[in-house]
């Protein structure tokens, strides 16, 4: 395949992308709630919900769509040009132009070697989780974080 035709490809395939793949919408969250349920999670955080009543996400919908949406496997990681913080801006993009109305977005952490920044989102329950864009993991937990910013 040629380079034309590679780069035709890829802009029919995100800009169709929304037929790809449809998210469930069928549970959401207040932004009083979600705002308190988190405060109570991580009281030290600062927290910031920009939609009033975003979708929650099914964690199987999760994986899918991170799996389309990042490209993880393409761009490498490169210190202070290409990192944590850089990967998770462009996963939240990428959701936001797709998805926008779901409870999906950036939480900024310390951890035992030095500050971290990844996705987040809230699942079809309410609860946090984390996504890790550099390798489309997902956890509740992880011991020595504590977030301290928090973007939904």
């Amino acid at each position: 395949m040629g380079m034309n035709k590679l780069v035709q490809w890829f802009k029919n395939f995100f800009t169709n992308f929304e037929n790809v793949y449809s998210m469930r919408d069928d549970c959401h969250m207040n932004l009083v709630d979600i705002r308190s349920n988190l405060c109570k999670q991580f009281p030290d955080a600062m927290i910031y919900v920009t939609d009033d009543t975003p979708y929650l996400i099914y964690k199987d919908d999760m994986i899918k769509v991170a799996n389309i949406l990042n490209l993880h496997r393409v761009k490498k990681f490169i210190a202070e040009k290409r990192d944590c913080d850089d990967y998770a801006f462009v996963l939240k993009g990428r959701m936001s132009r797709f998805y926008g109305n779901y409870a999906f977005g950036i939480v900024f952490t310390h951890t035992e070697k030095g500050n971290h920044a990844l996705n987040c989102f809230l699942d079809h329950t309410g609860r946090f989780n984390y996504l890790e864009p550099q390798t489309n993991q997902i956890f509740r937990t992880k011991k020595g974080y504590k977030p301290y910013l928090i973007v939904i």
